[in-house]
């Protein structure tokens, strides 16, 4: 089955309301000598160019940005969100000029216009919803800072699996439930040494234990039996990974 990331799909997103933004421009000023006042065709016009550049500054942001900042996901939300009562409000201008055209030639152009405008508005409503939904799950969920994220980035900041994993513990929690994974017990399957064909099977091994601090240095070491063990410790700096870093995979290569 062929899998659609997230990083694809916002761009046939944003691909569809451009291009239906540049079709409704188009057949709005093929009708600029039939408006009446001719003041009609710049709500028609104005909007569908605004959905147009933004959309397209979207696609392309890596490209003309050298920051970060106008491609994370709180910018996304906030442009799309902005646009919707744009949006509405020329679906329903145009709804409102249907008079004019309904007995002249121009009829079906003028009605091409109007499914124009309201697919438009249709599809940056969608995709405002499905942004702005995805960002309040994972910011409750799994990871608060999602706002800033890249919103171009791969993997996506939106881990839908992990998404519905919280949302189904929370759940369990909530009413509480759990579970088909939380039911069944833990197994240990015994086994055997290479070469062994006795009954008795061995359990595995625990897991060893802990390793001593870098830069820790035994005081019992040869030749210096009274070196003291705080002077020995060394500071060695490690940054504690995001939560959107801890459910990511790390490729980790050997050179041969």
């Amino acid at each position: 089955m062929v899998q659609l990331r997230f990083r694809a799909l916002r761009k046939l997103w944003l691909a569809s309301i451009a291009l239906t933004s540049l079709a409704c421009i188009v057949v709005s000023l093929s009708l600029y000598g039939r408006y009446n006042p001719k003041a009609d065709v710049c709500v028609l016009v104005a909007v569908p160019a605004l959905c147009l550049m933004t959309s397209l500054s979207a696609i392309f942001a890596k490209q003309i940005f050298r920051s970060s900042i106008p491609h994370c996901v709180a910018i996304e939300c906030i442009w799309t969100a902005c646009l919707v009562p744009f949006d509405l409000i020329l679906s329903l201008y145009g709804f409102s000029l249907r008079n004019e055209f309904v007995d002249g030639p121009a009829h079906m152009q003028f009605l091409v216009v109007q499914v124009l405008c309201w697919l438009l508005t249709a599809l940056v409503f969608s995709y405002c919803s499905l942004i702005v939904d995805l960002s309040f799950l994972t910011a409750f969920t799994l990871d608060k800072d999602v706002w800033f994220r890249d919103i171009t980035d791969s993997p996506s900041p939106f881990p839908l699996y992990h998404i519905v994993f919280s949302l189904r513990q929370s759940l369990c929690r909530l009413f509480g439930t759990t579970s088909a994974a939380d039911e069944q017990p833990e197994k240990h399957t015994p086994h055997c040494l290479p070469g062994c064909d006795c009954n008795a099977k061995i359990a595995p091994s625990s897991p060893p234990s802990a390793l001593p601090p870098i830069g820790f240095l035994s005081g019992q070491s040869r030749g210096d039996s009274s070196m003291s063990i705080g002077s020995a410790r060394t500071t060695v700096p490690v940054r504690v990974p995001t939560a959107m870093e801890r459910h990511n995979s790390i490729v980790v290569g050997f050179e041969v």
